[in-house]
């Protein structure tokens, strides 16, 4: 477990209650800081739970409430604390060369296409 990402979820004030889509973790988030945010995640019981979240970003299609909780609830049932903290890392590191995208994030993206499609649902981005 790395303390900073304990510490940032904690000082940020995410609890298992609060913890949504909503909370803008890539603004938390720097290439030094992704392994402890994804870290405290985990730590906190949250790691799947937060990973299952993103899957929506790589959907091809507008999913009504139902289907995302649905999806959602399809990801998560897939992901264990390594595999969550794999796709947390990739997902919260950000480009460091003005691109818009890390190498990191590419193939979290494309193992998170797969887990959508999986649940039946077409990906955005990695046919």
């Amino acid at each position: 477990l790395t303390p900073i990402g304990v510490d940032l979820l904690q000082q940020e004030g995410v609890t298992v209650e609060n913890v949504n889509l909503e909370l803008d973790l890539l603004e938390l988030a720097t290439p030094e800081s992704a392994a402890g945010i994804a870290d405290g995640l985990v730590a906190c019981g949250l790691g799947p739970r937060f990973a299952a979240s993103l899957a929506e970003s790589e959907t091809a299609e507008d999913l009504d409430e139902a289907g995302q909780l649905a999806l959602r609830d399809c990801v998560q049932a897939q992901l264990d604390d390594v595999t969550a903290r794999g796709l947390l890392v990739g997902f919260l590191t950000p480009a460091t060369d003005g691109s818009t995208m890390s190498p990191e994030r590419a193939e979290a993206g494309s193992q998170m296409a797969t887990l959508v499609r999986g649940c039946g649902v077409e990906s955005r981005y990695y046919p």
